[in-house]
């Protein structure tokens, strides 16, 4: 899923392509006719994967814990619906790694994938790698023909030791929980790592947007994130970020700082509003993707990227105005060393550490469906 622009209808599809364009011409990779059998070129690259159920971006029910498929980079897709886009017309992804290949049909978009990292699902990702390693580098992969459609891996090779950085999950149309590497996801609950995109390509340079102007919904005093961070770091110099959460029917709460869950997992109470601050990190901007009451699918929007602030000063994303929309999920991005978070939406129980290092490069966790809120979440660096 292709989060919303707030720009022309035209614009956008442009955009589109372009991006489209640039993906095939970095990878090799130009998608055919849906009449025509696919024949690419091999990418090598990241591999990830995700367990959870719900529409995939080709229109059918998919359940990645049971079912041999994958998603594929939003870079891919050609079709303005992507129900109609030629890789839901029976083209697949064949596989290899260590010397095990499968190929499985492509029934989701990865929306922060790059182009040369797939999201596996569960069932499909074990075929190649015990799914605790969470990601796998180094594998080869190519779009094919028709093939593996009925949703079965076929599999050939040997085993191996596998491998694998801090894991990095990325998700489609379903709950997803990742690490260290791009996470995605399209329609339910994402705790993602680096890569899944805001309304414009936000990080493909720094951003370096004018400061913004203050808000008049947030509420700053002894007990910001800011002043939290400033204490902290008096007493225990070094890396650290403190936030607290704007919760519905409760207001903010107090800061918590370096791990600790702020939010209330659980309670079905949504949060609305996030403020952060954070040092040593060489400054973080964020954005929000929040509740769309004009929506025709069920899905969010996103709001504008924030200006890069400085370490040590204060972030704000969503509103904290009676009448503002649910946090559905975040993006940040930082200036050097390593962010990391945990991510848990309404109706979701688990979530994995999902992170991500410096510019271009940022992190994305919560929900891209308006009924999947935020309601907890932690932060480490």
């Amino acid at each position: 899923m292709q989060p919303v622009l707030k720009r022309s209808v035209k614009t956008t599809i442009l955009v589109g392509a372009l991006l489209s364009a640039v993906a095939a011409t970095m990878y090799g990779f130009e998608q055919t006719t849906s009449t025509s059998p696919v024949s690419e070129k091999s990418a090598t690259g990241k591999v990830t994967w995700y367990d959870n159920t719900g529409n995939g971006a080709c229109g059918t029910n998919i359940n990645a814990a049971t079912e041999d498929f994958v998603a594929v980079s939003y870079q891919l897709w050609k079709a303005a619906n992507p129900n109609t886009d030629n890789l839901c017309n029976g083209v697949s992804v064949e596989v290899t790694y260590q010397g095990r290949v499968i190929t499985v049909p492509v029934k989701d978009k990865c929306p922060s994938c790059s182009a040369d990292h797939i999201d596996l699902s569960k069932s499909a990702f074990q075929k190649l790698a015990d799914p605790s390693v969470g990601v796998i580098n180094g594998a080869t992969w190519k779009l094919v023909g028709a093939g593996g459609g009925d949703g079965d891996a076929s599999t050939s090779g040997g085993g191996g030791e596998t491998s694998g950085n801090d894991g990095g999950t990325s998700g489609s149309d379903s709950e997803t929980s990742g690490s260290d590497g791009g996470t995605g996801g399209s329609d339910a609950s994402i705790s993602g790592g680096s890569g899944t995109k805001p309304p414009v390509p936000p990080t493909s340079l720094p951003i370096t947007p004018p400061p913004p102007s203050p808000s008049g919904d947030h509420h700053t005093d002894n007990d910001s994130a800011s002043t939290t961070v400033a204490r902290l770091v008096k007493t225990n110099p070094g890396r650290h970020v403190c936030y607290r959460a704007y919760v519905s029917g409760s207001g903010w709460q107090k800061p918590v700082c370096d791990g600790a869950v702020a939010g209330t997992p659980g309670s079905n109470q949504p949060i609305k509003a996030l403020n952060i601050a954070m040092q040593g990190v060489g400054g973080s901007a964020a954005n929000a993707f929040t509740t769309n009451v004009d929506s025709n699918d069920g899905r969010g929007k996103w709001d504008s990227w924030t200006a890069v602030v400085p370490d040590g000063t204060d972030n704000y994303i969503g509103s904290a105005k009676a009448d503002a929309p649910n946090l559905l999920g975040f993006a940040i991005n930082i200036g050097e060393g390593k962010l990391c978070h945990v991510a848990r939406t309404h109706g979701h129980t688990g979530s994995r550490p999902a992170c991500t290092t410096q510019r271009p490069d940022f992190t994305f966790g919560g929900s891209l469906q308006n009924n999947i809120w935020l309601e907890s979440v932690t932060f480490t660096v």
